[in-house]
């Protein structure tokens, strides 16, 4: 495991703060799970919060969507496809993840 020094703590574990160092864990899981801890800036801790607001889901839970998300539209886009999202009014826009 691979673990920068700690800078600040996640509320969302009883502590103040925003998500702070890097650390990739997965020797001696059983649960098939990976524990990541990263740096988010500002504007990316407020749209998490807000999206887990919005969805109800825990912050784990819309961290995992989102990036399985992301590499739904990265691979289309990889494939030729363009990302779009279409209204109530069936207006159709376009849109870049980058």
């Amino acid at each position: 495991m691979f673990q920068a020094p700690l800078m600040s703590e996640d509320p969302e574990d009883g502590q103040a703060g925003e998500a702070s160092c890097v650390a990739v864990t997965e020797q001696g899981r059983t649960d098939g799970l990976t524990r990541l801890t990263v740096n988010l800036v500002p504007q990316a801790w407020a749209s998490l919060l807000e999206a887990a607001k919005v969805t109800g889901d825990t912050r784990t839970d819309t961290v995992n969507r989102a990036l399985s998300l992301y590499s739904f539209i990265v691979g289309r886009q990889a494939e030729g496809w363009e990302p779009a999202m279409v209204g109530k009014d069936g207006v159709i826009k376009t849109f870049s993840l980058g």
